[in-house]
């Protein structure tokens, strides 16, 4: 399944049929292989340093766009500064049967980028032409409305909570324990919300108090944060003890005896609790399993905090200090929906 995964995100991102990649022919009309990098020494290097400076999740996201761009670099004996090329190619990535959507090719370019900043070469679009046609003449033929995944509310905590304290009471200890792990786990991404990739990786040391006695959560690293400072996020308690995050993370680690190392893990079939963390892409299949809905992620939970702060009257700095983003033109990509209906002038009939 990860193998077949693997093959369609290359297959978009090289922009072939995904029947040519599994039978290895992909090549070009020279009958030269497609991607093949000389100087794989180098390119090692910089992915190694690219995985540094940034998130896990980013780094990933940014590999095969970075071999890709890099193999055309080499196939075209061409500089990877090449402005004219890059355009050349994300033109050509957006056009035709296997076209990338307007956000793929956003990502291709800030994969460039963050290849182009490690080699201390000109970002793209510190280049005034390559910036307007980027904008205009390659997105505009793209604009879409954004498919954005719906947030989870209270009416989706409320269902997930009688699910999972349902089957909290089962006779077999893996679902049992399951239950106690997910319920406190789609608690605490909700409350202090979390990306996936933060959510999976919390410890028993990252849960502590502050001076003033109340729960906080150090997150170690997460996408706004590539240099490991570290960011403190306060814990509220619930109105409703059922959706405390806090009071169902201890029940679950009474019950499956967690003292200290990651929070959530890996439980088999027997019911045994395992050492190592959740891997993030296990979040979603567990959020499946609830049936939210079919537009639900594992970031709608960050989604629903926000969302149901600003229904609750929450202001930008009031909602950043739990959601650490950096501007409020960020936040209003997630508040954009609430104000439109509460701010606008239809509020007043």
């Amino acid at each position: 399944m990860a193998s077949k995964r693997k093959l369609a995100r290359t297959s978009k991102i090289l922009g072939v049929p995904i029947t040519k990649l599994a039978a290895g022919a992909v090549r070009n009309r020279d009958g030269r292989p497609l991607v093949v990098i000389e100087d794989q020494k180098h390119l090692a290097a910089v992915l190694e340093r690219l995985g540094s400076r940034m998130a896990a999740g980013t780094a990933r996201t940014y590999r095969p766009f970075i071999t890709a761009w890099w193999s055309l670099c080499e196939r075209r004996e061409a500089e990877l500064g090449d402005d004219a090329l890059l355009r050349g190619w994300l033109l050509a990535m957006t056009r035709g049967a296997h076209a990338w959507s307007a956000s793929s090719a956003r990502v291709a370019l800030a994969a460039v980028t963050a290849l182009r900043g490690l080699l201390n070469l000109p970002a793209p679009l510190s280049n005034h032409a390559f910036s307007t046609w980027f904008d205009g003449e390659l997105l505009v033929p793209l604009a879409a409305p954004p498919a954005r995944k719906g947030p989870v509310l209270r009416r989706h905590l409320r269902q997930a909570m009688k699910i999972l304290e349902r089957a909290a009471l089962a006779k077999d200890s893996a679902q049992r324990l399951a239950a106690l792990r997910d319920r406190a786990m789609i608690l605490l991404g909700f409350s202090a919300a979390l990306r996936r990739s933060e959510l999976v990786a919390v410890t028993i040391d990252d849960l502590r108090r502050s001076a003033a006695g109340n729960w906080v959560l150090h997150i170690r690293r997460s996408k706004t944060d590539q240099r490991q400072v570290g960011q403190l996020v306060p814990l509220y308690a619930a109105g409703d003890a059922r959706f405390d995050a806090m009071r169902a993370i201890a029940a679950w680690q009474s019950a499956a005896g967690v003292a200290k190392g990651p929070v959530f893990r890996r439980i088999d079939r027997h019911g045994c609790v395992g050492d190592r963390p959740l891997h993030p892409a296990s979040v979603a299949p567990i959020l499946r399993k609830l049936n939210l809905g079919d537009d639900i992620s594992p970031h709608s939970l960050r989604r629903g905090f926000i969302t149901e702060a600003r229904l609750a009257g929450a202001s930008n700095v009031q909602i950043r200090r739990v959601s650490r983003h950096k501007s409020d033109q960020m936040l209003d990509t997630y508040t954009a929906e609430v104000d439109s209906h509460a701010q606008g002038p239809g509020a007043i009939l």
